[in-house]
């Protein structure tokens, strides 16, 4: 896949991760994503308010192809290391 010139792109569609080697990056912040990325984080928050309005668990399980009987939703325990 030809993704021009960057080296990382939205997963949006989700079809992109469908790809051999496709590998998902996950960035964590602080309080403020605006203040951290700027013009990318006002994006970003924007797209993330219009996302929580149709998400809920039954949407999730859909887009992943899960089943809720095979995979339980369930709080996590132990401690992290």
């Amino acid at each position: 896949m030809v993704l021009g010139d960057y080296s990382f792109v939205p997963a949006n569609p989700t079809e992109l991760l469908d790809y051999d080697n496709a590998e998902m990056v996950l960035i964590g912040v602080h309080d403020n994503i605006v203040k951290e990325f700027g013009d990318v984080g006002e994006q970003i928050e924007k797209a993330e308010k219009k996302d929580v309005k149709s998400v809920n668990r039954d949407s999730i399980f859909k887009e992943l192809h899960l089943s809720k009987a095979q995979f339980p939703i369930e709080p996590l325990s132990g401690r992290w290391k």
